[in-house]
């Protein structure tokens, strides 16, 4: 586990990674603000970062956007729209693992 100090020098260098158009540095802040590690859980801020890391083609940023809508988890349960997130990474998941949403 990480000390405040760690995870507040971390943040910063995501923040950093993230000015320079890295959307790795995204997808952290994501994971930060999603799983309560340092930062206080939020969601809508996890989603924000997620959305902004998918956008440079981040495919595990549309992985946990399509997770949480499609098991209703900090937001309202949508099965179709998590199917049309991970549809956008199909270039860089299996095909299998992504048909095997599409044919629900």
């Amino acid at each position: 586990m990480m000390t405040q100090f760690e995870f507040d020098q971390a943040v910063e260098n995501w923040t950093k990674a993230w000015q320079k158009d890295d959307p790795l540095g995204a997808f952290n802040l994501g994971m930060a603000y999603y799983s309560d590690k340092g930062a206080n859980k939020d969601f809508a801020k996890a989603i924000d970062w997620w959305e902004k890391a998918a956008q440079k083609g981040d495919s595990h940023s549309c992985y946990f956007l399509g997770r949480m809508c499609f098991e209703g988890d900090g937001v309202p349960k949508d099965e179709a729209k998590a199917v049309e997130i991970w549809s956008k990474v199909d270039a860089f998941w299996p095909k299998a693992f992504v048909g095997k949403w599409k044919r629900r």
